[in-house]
């Protein structure tokens, strides 16, 4: 009679555990699902960067004494290129003066890829990140 209670409660035990992984193993990764959204801000990131300098270029709020000289910068058009990838790398600690704050350059970037685009630019452009 011992041996299959022990027996019953085993058997209940695994049955439990079993479900558990059954139930558990349809669910994300949250390793996966962290990558993926550091991936995707990255993505978010390098496709608003040309767009948020520009605007801030033509706001006065990065000198243009900055960019002058600067290949990617033309009439006031950013291109995204190698060229820009390097600045923006050099210059990401350049400060910004937001609505009474100053910011560095990726900070504002980082804050505008999260969906806080400064208003000053106008309408958030879309990014393939979503």
């Amino acid at each position: 009679m011992l041996v299959r209670s022990v027996t019953g409660i085993l058997a209940v035990a695994m049955a439990s555990v079993a479900l558990s992984a059954c139930t558990s193993s349809g669910s994300t990764n949250p390793q996966a699902s962290f990558a993926t959204s550091v991936a995707n801000q990255q993505t978010r990131e390098t496709e608003l960067a040309p767009t948020l300098v520009g605007c801030l270029i033509s706001k006065g709020l990065i000198p243009k004494k900055d960019v002058d000289g600067q290949a990617w910068y033309s009439s006031g058009h950013v291109t995204a290129n190698n060229a820009f990838t390097e600045w923006f790398h050099d210059n990401n600690g350049l400060p910004v003066k937001l609505n009474g704050t100053t910011q560095t350059l990726q900070s504002v970037l980082a804050t505008a890829a999260n969906g806080s685009w400064p208003s000053i630019c106008g309408p958030m452009p879309s990014t393939s990140a979503g």
